[in-house]
C-alpha cells in the first residue's frame, strides 16, 4: 500500500494506510496554455503571460469494502518545490494540497514572486520537519456524511440593482444584470445552498470539508467543540460560491462579508444567523459520523 500525505498551508497530516484499505493516487498536469484569463483579483486587466510552475489535479481513492469508496480530488493552488516533491515521491507518496479556513488571512509581506517563493520555502520547511516525525495509522471503519443548508442573505430591494444598472461601476453593473435576469426568470436569489461534508477514519482522523472561502473562526471553533477529534477543517471544498463570514467578520464589515459579494454576483451580505446555521449543520454532520462534541 502507498502512504498518503495531505498537505495544507500550515499543517501536514501523515497517515499510513493499513491492511483494512485499498488506496490509489493519480495526478495530471492541468496548466492551461498562455495567455489565459485568471479568476480572482477583479482588478486584473490582462491575461497571464508566463508560467512559473505547473498546476496539478490529483485524485486519491480509498476503498474499505467494495461498496465503500472515498474519492478526494485536489487542485494545487500553491507550487511545491522540486526538492519537496522528490522527497515525498521517494517515500512512495503523492503530495496533495488542502486549503484550510484562512479566507480572512493573508501572508505578509506579499505581492511579489520573490515573497511568494519565500512563503513557499517556509511551508516546505514545515513539511520536511513533519516528514521526519511519527506517522499516525489510519484504520477502518470509515464513516461519511454530506448535507446542505440554506443560508439567507440580508433583505434587499430589487430596485437597488436597477439603480446600479445606471451607474459607471462595471462590477456593480455585472452583478445587477445577473441578479435582475435571475429574478425575471423566477429564481430565488435570497438564499445560498451551502454544502457541508465529512469523512472519519475510526477514531484516528476526521476531515471536515466546508464549501467556499471560509474564515478562520470556523476552524478554531470547530476544533474547540470537538477537542477529542484529530481534526482538519478544510475550506474551498466542493465549490467556491463566496466568502462565508463568521458573526465576528460579519459585524466587522469590509471586504469579505460585504464588498466581495459584488464580484461574486450575490445580492449582499448574509443574514446575522449565518454562523449559527453553519455550526448547526457542522454539528449534524459530525454527529452522523460518530464524533462527539464537548457540549
Amino acid at each position: 500500500m502507498r502512504k498518503i500525505y495531505l498537505i495544507s498551508l500550515l499543517l501536514a497530516f501523515f497517515s499510513q494506510i493499513n491492511a483494512g484499505f485499498n488506496a490509489g493516487v493519480a495526478r495530471k498536469v492541468i496548466t492551461p496554455d498562455t495567455p489565459v484569463w485568471l479568476s480572482g483579483y477583479a482588478s486584473r486587466n490582462k491575461p497571464s503571460t508566463e508560467i512559473l510552475h505547473d498546476l496539478w489535479a490529483k485524485a486519491l481513492v480509498i476503498e474499505e469494502k467494495e461498496n465503500i469508496r472515498i474519492i478526494i480530488v485536489t487542485i494545487d493552488i500553491i507550487g511545491l518545490s522540486h526538492e519537496l516533491s522528490e522527497n515525498v515521491a521517494n517515500q512512495g507518496a503523492t503530495a496533495m494540497f488542502l486549503a484550510g479556513c484562512g479566507a480572512d488571512q493573508n501572508p505578509y509581506p506579499r505581492r511579489s514572486v520573490e515573497l511568494a517563493m519565500q512563503h513557499g520555502k517556509a511551508l516546505a520547511d514545515a513539511v520536511q520537519k513533519v516528514l521526519s516525525g511519527e506517522f499516525i495509522p489510519v484504520r477502518p471503519p470509515v464513516r461519511t456524511y454530506f448535507t446542505t443548508v440554506d443560508l439567507e442573505f440580508s433583505p434587499y430591494d430589487p430596485d437597488q440593482f436597477k439603480e446600479e444598472m445606471l451607474g459607471d461601476n462595471r462590477y456593480r453593473l455585472y452583478r445587477a444584470r445577473f441578479i435582475l435576469e435571475a429574478l425575471d426568470k423566477g429564481y430565488d436569489v435570497g438564499t445560498l445552498s451551502y454544502p457541508v461534508q465529512a469523512v472519519r477514519f475510526n477514531n484516528d482522523f476526521t476531515l471536515l470539508a466546508l464549501s467556499s472561502e471560509v474564515v478562520v473562526d470556523y476552524s478554531l471553533k470547530t476544533k474547540n467543540r470537538y477537542p477529542d477529534e484529530n481534526l482538519f477543517v478544510a475550506g474551498y471544498s466542493t465549490e467556491v460560491q463566496c466568502y462565508i463570514p463568521s458573526a465576528r467578520v460579519l459585524k466587522e464589515g469590509g471586504y469579505e462579508p460585504e464588498t466581495s459579494m459584488i464580484y461574486y454576483g450575490l445580492p449582499g451580505p448574509f443574514a446575522g444567523d449565518v454562523e449559527e446555521k453553519v455550526f448547526s449543520t457542522i454539528d449534524k454532520v459530525m454527529k452522523k459520523i460518530g464524533a462527539k462534541s464537548k457540549h
